[in-house]
């Protein structure tokens, strides 16, 4: 027999997103913040992560971080429960940090 554990999490779990340059600086971007703007470049490093606002990647990542916050506030006038699903890899990721947070060892 093969038990299979899912996690999911609801678009109101997401509190933000957070960008991480090779550098290993990071940069969270909050949703409750209004007017915070995703960086071009790393505040650390200086490194370009996009070549402009018309940069297909800035784009994409504005536009996910915008349809997230809409989904957010959708809840209270759509009844339709949502919920996205977490790879075996990301929960095991979770798992982990869990464990590091508490002082258990994984």
């Amino acid at each position: 027999m093969t038990v299979e554990t899912q996690t999911f999490v609801t678009p109101n779990d997401i509190v933000g997103v957070c960008l991480r340059c090779t550098c290993g600086a990071k940069v969270s971007i909050p949703f409750r913040a209004k007017g915070k703007r995703v960086n071009m470049s790393c505040p650390s490093c200086d490194q370009h992560w996009f070549q402009g606002e018309h940069d297909e990647r800035f784009m994409a990542l504005n536009g996910c971080i915008t349809r997230l916050i809409e989904l957010q506030n959708l809840k209270t006038t759509f009844d339709l429960g949502i919920t996205l699903e977490l790879s075996s890899e990301a929960k095991k990721a979770i798992a982990r940090a869990a464990s590091r947070d508490s002082g258990d060892v994984a």
